[in-house]
């Protein structure tokens, strides 16, 4: 099976780590492998078979960020043309952009196009009435709404996400495989007791506990929340810590947020933002920290919950119905009640306190609880299983796709003139159909 991956390419977030899995469970497996990383830092298009990989780069377009990532399929998808030499029988993809071109790819090569819905951002962020990093833009709008109808089939990471990929789809939503996100468990990847104590003594003052927050710098993972309730906490344990480990190619778009939060509270020192932490070390950070905190306003399936869950430090989440498929309040987790009446429906500042308060005051409970999230996730969320469901979905999809699927497809030059006028994405017939029909 030769399976084109099309995703786009954050060093350590989540989509791009369930991407790489599953690519090096398929090349383990025999299978071939060309990916897409969409990505404006890092525009290549790379074919692996087995232990060989050729890259192949190609220049970054400009624009501004919405023209410039509709003009990087473009780009992308003419260096795959030229690069390709075997044929495609899957395309599986990842977000609004990767669907996008996933869909076209599909109709120009006569092969179907799966795509994993992880969340659908814009839309998410408009129903919880946050801002977002940059401006909202119709087009991605359009595009999320197109990807939950236009692939040939769907894997989605919740049945929360089911829900609102219903509620979005402008006409008939094809077959969806609810396929939960795994994590590789067993000894591989335990996080170094020695390391962990002396990370702790960089992050700690004295004996006091760390509240540890992980995660992309964006509006919905409600980070300027977390800030908010650190000054109720402090006031009963003033020794305790919070570290902030993450980043986003934009976050210096949310620091007058962060700044505002801290001004309301006051003194700021009990706060340190860490920056981008390399992957193969988060895990030290979960084993120096007392417990994590998410207070997302809304997510897909997190993996930095698994992450914690395997790691075993307890857990504070907000209250939200894809958190709920995966942690149990007050068995595998403390989750937090959202605040309904807020204008981002994020957790509630004054609960999200408490339950830190709770946490850190009752380590028993907490130990109790981090016990039992690492028998629930052990349960439930193994990476082996996620990737052989995700195989089923595969050779269902390209099972079930009708010889229609060859039939000339109508040109969708249209459509991106709807969205950005005077980009315009060819509709002409590929090299790689001309290779494979020469007459």
């Amino acid at each position: 099976m030769h399976i084109l991956s099309i995703s786009p390419h954050f060093s350590s977030n989540g989509v791009t780590l369930h991407v790489e899995e599953l690519n090096k469970r398929l090349l383990r497996d025999g299978h071939k492998v060309t990916s897409i990383p969409l990505s404006i830092e890092r525009p290549v298009v790379e074919q692996r078979y087995g232990q060989h990989q050729h890259t192949h780069a190609f220049a970054a377009p400009g624009g501004d960020w919405f023209e410039q990532k509709i003009r990087l399929i473009e780009v992308a998808i003419d260096n795959f043309q030229r690069n390709i030499v075997e044929p495609i029988d899957l395309i599986h993809s990842h977000d609004w952009l990767a669907g996008r071109a996933g869909t076209m790819l599909s109709r120009q090569l006569g092969c179907p196009h799966l795509a994993t819905i992880h969340t659908l951002t814009e839309l998410q962020r408009q129903a919880v009435g946050s801002p977002g990093i940059l401006p909202a833009h119709t087009g991605q709008i359009w595009l999320e709404k197109e990807l939950c109808g236009s692939p040939d089939a769907i894997i989605t990471v919740s049945h929360d996400m089911v829900r609102k990929i219903h509620a979005a789809a402008p006409g008939p939503v094809p077959n969806i495989d609810v396929i939960p996100n795994g994590i590789a468990l067993g000894p591989h990847g335990t996080p170094n007791p020695a390391k962990c104590s002396a990370l702790r003594q960089k992050l700690a003052t004295g004996d006091g506990p760390v509240i540890l927050f992980v995660g992309r710098l964006a509006p919905q993972k409600g980070v300027d929340l977390l800030l908010a309730s650190s000054f109720a906490v402090k006031n009963s344990i003033p020794d305790a810590r919070w570290a902030i480990v993450g980043d986003h190619i934009a976050s210096y778009m949310m620091r007058p947020a962060y700044e505002q939060a801290l001004q309301n509270g006051g003194t700021r020192d009990h706060i340190q933002f860490l920056g981008e932490v390399p992957h193969k070390d988060i895990e030290c950070y979960y084993g120096a920290a007392d417990c994590l905190v998410v207070p997302s306003l809304f997510e897909g399936c997190p993996y930095v919950v698994l992450e914690a869950m395997k790691t075993g430090v307890p857990i504070i989440a907000s209250d939200i119905p894809c958190i709920r498929e995966i942690l149990t309040d007050r068995e595998t987790a403390l989750l937090v009640p959202c605040d309904e009446l807020a204008s981002t429906h994020g957790p509630d500042v004054n609960l999200l306190a408490q339950a830190q308060l709770e946490i850190l005051s009752n380590p028993r409970f907490a130990k109790t609880l981090a016990s039992a999230a690492a028998n629930a996730v052990r349960d439930r969320h193994p990476l082996e299983r996620q990737l052989e469901h995700t195989f089923k979905t595969y050779r269902k999809t390209i099972e079930s796709r009708s010889e229609a699927a060859d039939a000339p497809q109508p040109g969708f030059g249209d459509f991106t003139d709807k969205i950005r006028p005077g980009i315009a994405i060819t509709s002409e017939q590929s090299t790689w159909t001309k290779r494979r029909n020469p007459d």
